[in-house]
């Protein structure tokens, strides 16, 4: 008894597993029938060969490698009507002959995505699954990949964009994916990549997914349950491929699948709205909810056969609708409606009723559902004609959508507490372009139109200049040609202060074209139509004309930090000849810059007035610091079209350049250099820091002198541009200049030497010193710079030069040591700093010390007069210098030399300003001595 019932209840199994696949198979057969209702019969030849492509290898047919590449897809036989249409239409000689080997080395042949759905148009992709025998080594998929190839280059012939994808059943269960491409997701998602697939997926030849014979209510248990009936001898394990259960998915996988459709909305926003929402459905019921996929299986189980009701894409918007609806978020349902519209790609505005046509049936009960008017139809039937300003809607309310769901997949990341399941280095990718198609910045050009419209191109595009305002020109671009009573400014498409900046925009997206007419318009207009037909030609030569995140050949760009690659520099534009001729040494009035970097990004900006060329070599070495990236310095072009001054501003940028780049990208001087330049009467020190780059700004020559004299943190050396201070004494002591030591360069007038220092750090020290004997200066100043420094071949170096004026030019001698000490009052200083930083002045003179604490204020009188009442000579008295500075600060630092020779400066002004002021009769005439 027991006996029979175990054989009832395996037949009733049995039963039962015949009755779920064959539903399967029958709604996989109604809809490979609906597949082929929108291919041509030579498309439709390709949908029906292509089994028999993978099935045997044979020379005449498509995808023919070799007689090597693996073969034999599992349990498929041609059809005779199969065979006579390729023998027909392919290969009139093609006799088929079954594969020899025993088993098959392709278990499956998957078609996934739209295919005999409502959303398959005549352009739909076809993405295939080529799913091998596990067995396989790396030289036999590679032969197989490479015969996909050649298949999908002839579904291209006929008019098809064919993808394989090569999916082994035990690695996609083991989460093992090939690396992301503009085609694959990586490792960005798993299960909902398999939730797609069982919704969607229609089965071309081989082996029926082990999934459609898992009952729904098992699902949790998938795993333990398709164990069981692999095991069961009533079931061939062979009929079937498994790609694993779809029960719980990750919530990480929310988050990497969510970034990866942001990616691919660069390429196809419309399309990936809908999968973004979908996304974001999921995430909020997690961890509750069901996917779609399951709701289909268990309709299916339930008996369920009407494959309208099992629409993929109608049950996946549905799905959308309920949760829009729900929350009361009528905008975005709006646009997911739109969306979907514009998936499906039926025009109805533009088709006459009909009943026979089921995919126009179906789409025509949802938009009566919708309630959208005639007019608003005819609106989305022609967004092959929309121009600029309908596509700037539609891209704001889609860059609004997905920066939504960008907040919404953050927020979700905190509140489940999980991470991205994708490829760290694949995340990183993908936030990249992510940032470069759709980050707002100032400057940077908008892309407008990622696939919203086919072209935004224009007949006409006028370029409209109202004058200024603030000292800024003001310009608006407009999308018709020149009216005699002007333009309206609401016309405009869009407005700015640089015409530059507003040709880029019309260019990169795609508003000008080579047949587009330019116009000039407004009163006092500064720039020619020639002009600004030169500027236009240059950006088509030197500009992209798309996005590189939507580029496959740039998709290596992104695995580096972005870098400047290229930059345009627009000397003069708008600017007039009379205003550029002001300054005939520095004949540039403003620049405009446009640059491009690795990622694609077109970056405009202007600078004007005389910091424009400041401002514009900061910004170069701010996008490019010198020493900090392995990338080369970007590629340097200049422009101007002034019709007067073009080749002197040309030439005047390019020599800037060249030596800017000889200063900070050759090696011939650190990165920490000083580069100075002068323009319009003023001179500007720029130095690279750490995170910036320094400019400081000097009015005087004198006071360029002093700037140069700050102190530095290593060393770094001075250049001198080309047209600056081409005939000085800081021009003739830099020609001196070395790398190690220290130089002394002397100048005498009157009472007076200036001294210069340049010390170890390239600080430049300046000072006039009183002198009545140049000798006794040299011997003092020598006594201080070598007080305490080592005696060995180490030490720094000391040069001293004259400096002096020699038929109009600044020339430097090599100064021979002093023939005598001369005759001067030497004071030795020691130096005490506070916990509150503030330096307090001991002084010591003929072996007394004379100490701050004891004569606070009234120091440096006391001490000249001690220093008047030991000299035996009478008066002019000798000047007092200081030969040794100690410095008791506690952290032994030893301070720069040009610190301590401003505190030098410091104190010899404040000693010999109280000696030149005292009365020789004041004295008490005791004698002392003098150096």
């Amino acid at each position: 008894m027991a006996q029979r019932l175990g054989i009832a209840a395996r037949a009733a199994r049995r039963s039962q597993r015949t009755q779920i696949k064959q539903r399967f198979l029958d709604i996989n057969r109604e809809r490979l029938l609906r597949a082929r209702e929108v291919l041509n019969s030579r498309q439709q030849l390709f949908l029906d060969a292509l089994p028999l492509l993978f099935h045997v290898n044979h020379p005449i047919l498509p995808g023919y490698v070799s007689q090597q590449v693996p073969c034999g897809v599992a349990h498929y036989q041609p059809d005779d009507m199969t065979l006579r249409r390729v023998q027909r239409q392919l290969a009139g000689s093609f006799v088929y002959r079954p594969p020899l080997q025993r088993s098959a080395q392709i278990h499956s042949l998957f078609l996934m995505g739209s295919c005999g759905t409502i959303a398959q148009s005549d352009r739909s992709d076809l993405d295939i699954w080529l799913c091998p025998a596990p067995d396989l080594d790396a030289s036999e998929r590679d032969l197989l990949l490479q015969k996909a190839e050649l298949v999908s280059t002839w579904g291209a012939s006929l008019g098809l964009d064919a993808h394989f994808f090569l999916m082994d059943s035990n690695e996609f269960r083991r989460g093992e994916r090939e690396a992301l491409t503009v085609e694959d997701c990586g490792s960005s998602q798993h299960f909902l990549l398999l939730d797609e697939f069982y919704r969607t997926s229609l089965l071309l030849a081989g082996r029926l997914p082990l999934w459609w014979l898992i009952p729904p209510e098992q699902e949790a248990r998938y795993d333990d349950s398709a164990s069981k009936l692999q095991r069961r001898l009533d079931f061939n394990a062979e009929d079937c491929i498994d790609f694993g259960g779809i029960s719980q998915i990750p919530a990480g996988e929310f988050i990497g699948a969510g970034i990866w459709q942001l990616y691919k909305a660069i390429y196809s926003p419309h399309k990936s709205v809908l999968k973004l929402l979908l996304t974001e459905v999921y995430a909020n019921e997690y961890p509750g909810g069901e996917p779609l996929a399951l709701t289909f299986k268990r309709q299916v189980y339930a008996g369920q056969l009407d494959i309208d009701r099992l629409d993929p894409y109608i049950a996946a918007f549905e799905r959308l609708e309920r949760y829009l609806l729900e929350r009361g978020e009528s905008d975005r349902l709006e646009l997911v409606r739109r969306c979907f519209y514009f998936k499906v790609g039926l025009k109805l505005s533009q088709r006459r009723a009909t009943t026979d046509n089921w995919r126009l049936s179906l789409m025509r009960e949802l938009v009566q559902r919708w309630g959208w008017a005639p007019e608003h139809l005819v609106n989305l039937d022609t967004r092959e004609q929309w121009r600029v300003r309908r596509a700037k809607e539609e891209h704001s309310l889609l860059v609004r959508e997905l920066t939504d769901s960008y907040r919404f997949l953050q927020d979700f990341a905190r509140r489940s507490r999980s991470q991205a399941l994708i490829n760290s280095q694949e995340m990183t990718i993908l936030g990249r372009k992510l940032y470069a198609a759709f980050e707002r910045k100032p400057g940077k050009m908008e892309w407008l139109n990622p696939g919203i419209a086919p072209s935004l191109s224009e007949e006409d595009l006028s370029f409209h200049y109202w004058g200024e305002t603030d000292g800024k020109p003001q310009w608006a671009v407009h999308a018709e040609h020149p009216h005699p009573a002007g333009f309206d400014p609401r016309a405009a498409l869009k407005k700015g202060d640089s015409l530059l900046a507003l040709l880029a925009w019309c260019y990169c997206n795609g508003l000008m074209t080579a047949s587009t007419r330019l116009h000039i318009s407004g009163q006092s207009a500064p720039v020619s139509e020639a002009e600004l037909l030169r500027i236009t030609h240059c950006l088509r030569e030197q500009l992209p004309a798309h996005s590189f995140a939507k580029l496959q050949e740039e998709h290596g760009n992104f695995s580096q930090p972005k870098h400047p690659t290229q930059i345009m520099v627009f000397a003069n534009v708008g600017s007039g000849a009379n205003k550029a001729a002001r300054n005939r040494d520095v004949p540039v009035h403003n620049t405009e810059v446009l640059l491009l970097n690795s990622w694609g990004e077109v970056i405009a900006q202007r600078f004007a007035g005389d910091t424009a060329i400041v401002e514009g070599i900061r910004q170069f070495l701010q996008m490019a610091p010198p020493g900090l990236s392995e990338a080369p310095p970007p590629s340097l072009h200049f422009f101007c079209f002034a019709e007067r001054d073009a080749k002197l501003a040309t030439d005047y940028l390019e020599q800037l350049a060249r030596n800017i780049l000889r200063c900070y990208y050759s090696g011939r001087h650190p990165l920490s250099s000083r580069y100075v330049i002068e323009v319009g009467g003023r001179f500007y020190i720029l130095q690279p820091q750490e995170h910036d780059i320094e400019a400081l700004a000097a009015n005087s020559y004198s006071e360029l002198i002093q700037l140069l004299g700050k102190s530095q943190p290593e060393y770094s050396p001075i250049v001198l541009d080309a047209h600056c201070a081409q005939n000085s004494a800081l021009a003739a002591i830099l020609k001196r200049a070395r790398t190690q030591g220290i130089q002394v360069f002397l100048h005498s007038r009157d009472d007076f030497v200036d001294v210069f220092v340049m010390d170890e750090k390239a600080s430049l020290f300046y000072s006039p010193m009183l002198c009545r004997e140049l000798d006794a200066l040299h011997h003092a100043l020598n006594a201080f710079l070598t007080a305490g420094q080592p005696t060995t071949p180490a030490a720094p170096r000391l040069d001293y030069y004259r400096l002096q004026q020699e038929e109009g030019q600044w020339q430097t001698h090599k100064l021979s040591p002093p023939r005598s000490a001369g005759r001067y009052h030497a004071v030795q200083a020691i130096a005490h700093t506070d916990s509150g930083g503030h330096t307090r002045f001991d002084l010591a003179f003929n072996n007394q010390r004379y100490s701050h604490a004891e004569w606070g204020e009234r120091l440096y009188k006391e001490l000249a007069r001690q220093v008047a009442d030991a000299q035996r000579e009478p008066a002019p008295y000798h000047p007092c210098y200081v030969t040794e500075l100690q410095w008791h600060s506690g952290n032994g630092k030893r301070h720069q030399t040009v610190q301590r020779l401003h505190y030098k400066q410091l104190l010899e002004e404040a000693i010999n300003t109280e000696l030149l002021s005292i009365d020789p009769g004041e004295l008490s005439g005791t004698g002392g001595g003098s150096q």
